[in-house]
């Protein structure tokens, strides 16, 4: 199974980036594309390189090779770039950006990995290209790369196996307004055409992903990264107790992350999914017929939405592959 993650570089995303690298026994990992979304794309570029270190750093023969970086869009495709600072901390990864050691050097520095130069759109067709009808991708952030190539080449986008995506919400609540989802309320418009390009799409809405956790006695105890989320996690973790009433942080990313690497993770309904491009109140809304027999949507179905998750089964599966004892 050959993975291509495309990612905005927050704190859920460091821990699906640190889980699929610590899956080599179950997946190829073939590049990273970064897009802006919970921060500006230069910074998520950054703090993708700087846990790709952490990852360097972290190998006890279990840790894959770190896979080259594409830099892509800057901003959606329609209207003004939104960012999630007030959850991931002002430099996306709660401020593990300003931290130095004892003599001033960076505690956590960009890895010096293979920056490719071609967009990342351009990488995304390339390695379907090279690979057709072996590549997962993996989508963690505002969709704007993947529409970017669709539009770019159709058919070199459908030489993609599939594509996994965190984002959207149906039977739950929005977690950026009452109605969208973070990801598909930052490029909604992307979205629909990433849901319209003929690619099979799983999604991984905030219906499983808020049934997943990460506390903080999952990260206490030795070891560079457990520190590392230690440092990275704070302000998630001061979010999260302030609004959703417990201390610690969704599993958004990694649980997508998890269920591309193991479909039984989750079960999934094959339907309808529309997104709201234009309401004042419903921008980025993801609206599915999930009546089975009357699903009021008109078309095929694009996609499969995950509605129902096994959720201790994963936190184990990533403590067992991210956090053992002494990691």
């Amino acid at each position: 199974m050959k993975i291509l993650l495309d990612t905005d570089a927050g704190v859920d995303d460091a821990l699906a980036i640190l889980l699929l690298l610590r899956c080599p026994d179950l997946t190829e990992c073939v590049g990273i594309t970064v897009a802006a979304g919970n921060t500006p794309l230069k910074q998520s570029v950054a703090n993708t390189l700087r846990v790709l270190e952490v990852a360097r750093l972290y190998t006890d023969g279990k840790t894959a090779p770190i896979p080259p970086v594409s830099a892509g869009a800057a901003n959606p495709l329609k209207g003004r770039l939104v960012h999630a600072t007030e959850v991931h901390g002002h430099d996306g990864l709660g401020g593990v950006s300003l931290l130095v050691d004892r003599t001033g050097r960076a505690l956590y520095p960009e890895a010096e990995v293979i920056r490719d130069p071609r967009p990342a759109y351009r990488f995304i067709l390339d390695t379907a290209a090279k690979y057709p009808g072996e590549v997962s991708l993996v989508a963690i952030a505002p969709l704007t790369n993947l529409a970017l190539a669709v539009w770019a080449d159709l058919d070199g986008f459908r030489k993609l196996k599939e594509i996994v995506l965190m984002g959207g919400a149906f039977r739950h609540d929005g977690n950026v307004t009452a109605a969208a989802e973070f990801n598909i309320y930052v490029d909604p418009e992307a979205a629909s055409v990433v849901l319209d390009s003929g690619v099979p799409v799983t999604m991984v809405p905030l219906d499983v992903t808020e049934k997943a956790r990460i506390l903080p006695e999952d990260i206490a105890g030795p070891g560079l990264v457990r520190a590392f989320a230690r440092q990275m996690m704070g302000t998630a973790f001061d979010f999260h107790e302030r609004f959703e009433g417990f201390r610690g942080c969704y599993f958004h990313d990694p649980l997508a992350m998890g269920i591309a690497l193991d479909r039984t993770l989750a079960d999934g309904i094959k339907t309808r999914v529309v997104v709201e491009e234009k309401g004042s109140h419903t921008r980025g809304m993801t609206i599915a017929g999930l009546r089975p027999d009357h699903p009021l949507i008109p078309g095929e179905p694009n996609a499969t939405v995950c509605l129902q998750c096994d959720a201790p089964r994963f936190e184990a599966f990533f403590r067992d592959r991210v956090l053992p004892a002494g990691a």
